[in-house]
């Protein structure tokens, strides 16, 4: 596979993660050209804390659509502290990944990559339990329209 021998190349060169669980929890294989790749995984790995970070938005702040005002009242105020600790975090990395996208140099794609998966697992068990608490939301009675607040 072209795309696991230019890793292993970087990887040498920039102290990367195995390439296994890397593409593992990323899909780096899904990637088309070799040139670029770290450039390409950044992008990867930046899409997914993204799209993660969308999500904690509309727990953080439904806007006025039923399915983030029914989401959000599913957490309390506890609850809602850790949602922003993680919140932040996801922020950080995506403005991360912006940076490090301007500088356009592979040493620090690299650190991205290594710092983002070094922090994967964490972000992903709290992720987990937090889509679990919204996917159990789904199969309880919606509340009154008072309760949701103003729909229309």
């Amino acid at each position: 596979m072209e795309i696991e021998k230019e890793y292993d190349k970087l990887r040498k060169k920039h102290t990367l993660p195995d390439f296994s669980k890397l593409n593992q929890e990323f899909e780096i294989t899904t990637i088309d050209s070799k040139e670029f790749l770290l450039r390409s995984i950044r992008k990867k790995m930046a899409e997914k804390t993204e799209s993660l970070c969308k999500i904690l938005d509309e727990i953080l702040q439904p806007d006025a659509n039923l399915s983030s005002m029914v989401e959000s009242k599913a957490f309390g105020e506890e609850e809602r502290k850790k949602i922003i600790e993680l919140y932040k975090q996801l922020m950080f990395l995506g403005r991360y990944s912006m940076q490090a996208a301007l500088k356009a140099d592979d040493g620090e794609e690299a650190k991205f990559i290594s710092e983002v998966f070094r922090d994967w697992n964490p972000i992903k068990k709290q992720m987990s339990e937090i889509l679990e608490k919204i996917k159990r939301t789904w199969k309880e009675e919606f509340k009154s329209d008072e309760e949701l607040g103003y729909l229309g």
